[in-house]
């Protein structure tokens, strides 16, 4: 499946250049995700991305999430503060961090 889009009047009221992103997904044996963006204008600009994964659980308590111990992330509900994973990631507040530098392979872990 592909997903584009091209800059027009609408797109340039939240992001004021010229641009084409297009969004591929391809699901076989593993699930291909690739975003790519194009500088279509004259002006440079930079460009971040990131592509998420969401699943869905019944309690997020329930789960936690193996792979990450020892990680360098930053805690976005601490003001983006440097910290370092301890163990399993678990989820007994509001969680939004941002692991860097890794490409372990996870498990999801649910507790039925």
């Amino acid at each position: 499946m592909v997903c584009s889009i091209d800059s027009d009047e609408l797109t340039r009221r939240w992001w004021p250049h010229e641009f084409r992103g297009v969004y591929r997904v391809t699901i076989g044996d593993a699930l291909g995700l690739e975003l790519s963006v194009t500088n279509t204008g004259d002006a440079p600009f930079c460009f971040e991305e990131a592509l998420h994964t969401y699943f869905r659980v019944g309690e997020a308590e329930s789960v936690r999430v193996r792979g990450l111990d020892g990680v360098k992330y930053l805690d976005n509900m601490d003001g983006n503060r440097g910290k370092v994973q301890q163990g399993d990631v678990v989820f007994a507040a509001p969680t939004d961090n941002a692991y860097l530098d890794t490409d372990a392979a996870l498990e999801l872990l649910i507790r039925l």
